[in-house]
């Protein structure tokens, strides 16, 4: 298939180490030998491409000249990939297969990490985000990356070259992580079944945890919110207080009111039964001819003086005594 196609000519542009990355990826995701809606989702999924909806897929077969019930044959999925840079299918291979291309991965880590330093070499802090790249539990010591140094012929100061690099990381059983380095560096859209690693905590002892200091936000946040709540609490029993004195002092109003309209209708049944007796006594003494009343007064008597009333009441009594 790739010579006939080379002799056509149908694809100038690809290169045959690329048709056969298309190839193996292709064989890889086909169901048969075509690539569906569902194994085409598949194989973005796996290469860190940007998810594509059922319509999408219609749009690009329609694009392509395929059916979309048939799916993309061999020759449609190279035709795709011509489209696209070789780096591009270059990096989608390699990140499909884990165990292929270990020696191009590390020259591609080597590379993107080295970049970082003016000497284009991995020095321990270097080494040590490409260690946590693998796994964000690791760390670098100056004890042992001395040893590291020592043990490849570096100096701790230059770091390590690319040579030393490939030399450090030869060895079969460091594969998983390598291609997993691989993925976060290059394709970190890939689902990956490692847990994320969590916020980084600075050292600070015992309590100065992320955890905590999240915690102590959260009850920093609950302290401000029943602060509040209190505050609140404080204004509405404030404002009910005073309602309350007004209405006491209001009722206290009204006793007083009644009280002294009390007093007042007592003062004026008393002046009665005084202005009554006053009366009584005037002709009582009349009736005696000890007090005549004035002209006009008639028998009421209402209309002599306090102290003529007075007097006639004294008068009244010796008379009465004196019988």
């Amino acid at each position: 298939m790739m010579s006939k196609i080379a002799i056509d000519g149908k694809y100038p542009r690809m290169d045959n180490a690329i048709f056969k990355m298309s190839r193996e990826l292709f064989n890889e995701f086909a169901v048969g030998d075509t690539l569906t809606f569902k194994t085409m989702c598949d194989y973005l999924r796996c290469t860190g491409g940007q998810h594509i909806t059922e319509s999408d897929y219609l749009a690009l077969c329609e694009g392509l000249g395929c059916d979309p019930k048939t799916g993309l044959t061999l020759e449609i999925f190279v035709k795709l990939s011509q489209c696209l840079p070789e780096s591009q299918v270059k990096l989608d291979y390699l990140a499909v297969y884990p165990g292929k291309g270990i020696r191009e991965k590390l020259t591609m880590l080597f590379d993107h990490y080295s970049m970082k330093s003016k000497t284009k070499t991995m020095g321990r802090t270097v080494l040590e985000q490409y260690f946590r790249s693998q796994d964000w539990r690791l760390s670098l010591t100056k004890q042992v990356y001395d040893d590291i140094c020592v043990k490849l012929g570096a100096h701790p100061t230059h770091g390590l070259a690319l040579n030393q690099f490939l030399a450090l990381e030869d060895d079969p059983a460091k594969v998983p992580r390598i291609h997993k380095a691989f993925l976060s560096v290059f394709r970190p859209t890939v689902p990956d079944t490692v847990p994320p690693p969590p916020p980084y905590a600075p050292p600070g002892g015992r309590g100065m945890g992320v955890g905590r200091r999240v915690g102590g936000k959260h009850h920093q946040l609950r302290e401000q919110l029943q602060q509040q709540q209190q505050a609140r609490n404080r204004r509405v029993l404030a404002q009910e207080g005073f309602r309350g004195k007004g209405s006491q002092v209001v009722q206290e109003a009204v006793v007083i009111g009644a009280s002294e309209e009390a007093s007042a209708s007592a003062r004026a049944r008393a002046e009665e039964v005084v202005e009554n007796t006053a009366r009584a006594v005037a002709r009582a003494a009349a009736a005696a001819g000890i007090l005549q009343p004035k002209d006009g007064a008639g028998g009421g008597g209402g209309g002599g003086s306090a102290s003529t009333v007075a007097a006639g009441s004294k008068q009244a009594s010796a008379a009465a005594a004196a019988a």
